[in-house]
């Protein structure tokens, strides 16, 4: 079974694809179940990849082939299930130049395992292609400068120890740095999503916000000696 949708966005290729190609924090955006991954070495070099979740009372099992993508055109995915409704799944996002903006699709071509896959396949399908077309709709939003969060389902609900908060933002205002950024960053600190603020790429950021990368990127410095940010170095997919 093939679906597909194709919608226009007033934001650029180049602009979208950062969030877009980002599809831990879509999956999470769009509330599909935590995923736990097996990764194996296999005799010939690379790695297999097997995912289990459980969706709905049924237990999903499938190999997960590398991700194929080409910046800032296009990416997808292919898994072949073992366990549950579905055999096989491809799933494919592409986007083009549409005027000053963008067009943006998904494909996915799903097939059943058995008669619950055959009876859920066309309705799950339209549903999938519902929740990230709205996902899309707020990464819109967001690089607009009309909304604080790409993931605006679960901006503002982390827990934060506002007092050390307070306090970091209150030692680092008093260092030379941008005044205006230390309160953007505090908001960002504050409420962005949980995986927003546990891995911040200062010059990703900063391309999002708008802002020079360098004035960015001292003001993370500074904010390690305020006590606010840690200074880590890691890959960005180990995967």
């Amino acid at each position: 079974m093939h679906v597909d949708r194709t919608e226009t966005f007033r934001i650029a290729p180049e602009r979208l694809w950062p969030l877009v190609a980002n599809t831990d924090s879509l999956n999470r955006e769009i509330k599909l179940p935590e995923v736990s991954y097996e990764l194996s070495p296999t005799p010939q070099g690379g790695t297999t990849v097997r995912a289990r979740t459980r969706t709905a009372g049924m237990k999903l099992e499938w190999e997960e082939h590398p991700y194929e993508w080409t910046w800032p055109r296009e990416l997808g995915v292919h898994r072949v299930f073992t366990k549950g409704p579905f055999s096989d799944l491809r799933i494919k996002f592409s986007i083009r130049p549409e005027g000053p903006g963008s067009s943006l699709r998904a494909d996915f071509d799903v097939e059943p395992s058995g008669l619950i896959g055959r009876m859920i396949m066309g309705a799950a399908a339209k549903k999938s292609l519902d929740d990230v077309f709205e996902a899309w709709r707020g990464y819109e939003r967001y690089l607009g400068g009309e909304s604080p969060s790409p993931y605006p389902g679960r901006y503002g609900k982390a827990l934060v120890d506002g007092p050390q908060l307070v306090a970091a933002l209150k030692r680092l205002e008093e260092l030379p740095v941008d005044k205006k950024l230390v309160e953007r960053v505090g908001r960002f600190v504050a409420e962005e999503v949980d995986e927003r603020v546990r891995d911040i790429r200062p010059f990703a950021l900063a391309d999002e916000w708008g802002v020079p990368r360098i004035d960015l990127l001292r003001l993370f410095l500074w904010a390690t000696r305020a006590g606010l940010l840690d200074l880590r170095w890691h890959v960005v997919c180990p995967n």
